[in-house]
């Protein structure tokens, strides 16, 4: 792969490739490795793929799985990592969204914060995720349907 080409990608697409693999890892600095990772596995690489964007994504995503795998169990999300939204009360704390986000199973969790944070569409996370549009987009609801709930529960 051109070094320029993988450049350009980062440039244009760094914040996204980060948030995809700290959607993954949880953890900033893994999250960083994770992308650093991948894009030193490009480099090495000749084939040039149809969609450069995906392909980088898919990779990063990857890079992340490994350091999961390589690493300790999944500790709780860091709490400065969610905050609150336009459409959460004011007397909800980032400790509440925290514990409401470490009840998902971790798809549900990953689909959420690729949508929301990373801005990806239900096809896209269905692409790199390598599943149908309708299996994302029932994570996505059952898991705002579990935070929810779970806010729901904590304000009462």
């Amino acid at each position: 792969m051109k070094p320029e080409e993988l450049r350009a990608c980062y440039t244009e697409h760094h914040r996204r490739l980060y948030l995809v693999a700290l959607a993954v890892t949880l953890d900033r600095q893994k999250a960083e490795d994770a992308v650093h990772d991948a894009l030193l596995r490009l480099l090495r690489r000749d084939h040039r793929p149809n969609d450069m964007t995906a392909y980088v994504i898919r990779a990063v995503r990857n890079a992340a799985i490994d350091i999961v795998r390589r690493g300790r169990r999944e500790e709780p999300m860091k709490q400065e990592f969610l905050v609150a939204t336009g459409d959460v009360s004011d007397t909800m704390t980032p400790q509440m969204l925290n514990r409401a986000f470490d009840q998902l199973h971790r798809r549900e969790r990953e689909t959420i914060l690729l949508r929301l944070y990373a801005g990806m569409t239900f096809q896209e996370i269905a692409d790199l995720r390598r599943r149908s549009i309708n299996t994302v987009s029932a994570w996505y609801r059952r898991g705002i349907e579990k935070v929810r709930a779970a806010l729901k529960v904590e304000n009462d």
